[in-house]
């Protein structure tokens, strides 16, 4: 009999190991923390039934055997997916033989991507060289252009500056003095110069 403090030691000691092995044989974290909380529910609802001593066997067993029915659904749904198989086969009628024979794999047999590229006597490395190769010849193609861009730009400003200066209708210049006592200085001021004079 499992009470309810034996019950959650249990759920809080046992869920982490349950859900690693789940996940280690789905391969889905989805469907592998379905499957615990399963577990955990149904030893809830036969709590009364369960010796404390083998909940260890009581949950892996459960673990196994629920596993095992997922595996039974995914082929009842590959069963049910015959029919989006048969349209995918009308859709791939213009394809080479060797790439029928690589689809029909793929959908059948469950391959995954490392075993397709395999399988195409392509290994992802290469695919990934090739992908560089390309990218790389682009970038050297561009690289000469990139500087003119700039250059554009930098002219394009200069462009837009000369023509507001020139466009602006030029004040009169009025020359005011002040006498100081300090040093001899040049200053825009008001549309004109002012020349501060030293007073000796």
């Amino acid at each position: 009999m499992v009470g309810l403090k034996n019950f959650e030691h249990v759920y809080i000691h046992r869920w982490e190991k349950l859900y690693a092995f789940c996940f280690r044989m789905t391969g889905d974290e989805h469907i592998a923390q379905n499957i615990v909380q399963d577990i955990f529910t149904d030893l809830w609802e036969r709590r009364d039934e369960v010796d404390m001593l083998s909940i260890e066997s009581y949950l892996f067993g459960a673990a196994k055997n629920q596993v095992l029915k997922e595996y039974g659904k995914k082929k009842l749904d590959a069963g049910d997916m015959e029919e989006e198989l048969l349209i995918e086969r009308s859709k791939k009628q213009k394809l080479s033989e060797a790439e029928h024979h690589l689809l029909d794999n793929f959908f059948t047999e469950e391959y995954n991507h490392a075993e397709w590229s395999t399988e195409i006597t392509e290994s992802k490395a290469h695919i990934s060289a090739n992908i560089y190769q390309k990218v790389k010849k682009k970038s050297q193609l561009i690289r000469p252009f990139r500087n003119h861009y700039r250059y554009a730009i930098a002219a394009t400003i200069l462009l837009i500056a000369a023509v507001g200066i020139l466009s602006k209708p030029k004040a009169k210049e009025k020359e005011i003095v002040v006498r100081t006592t300090s040093v001899t200085d040049s200053v825009k001021s008001n549309g004109g110069l002012l020349h501060l004079e030293t007073i000796k």
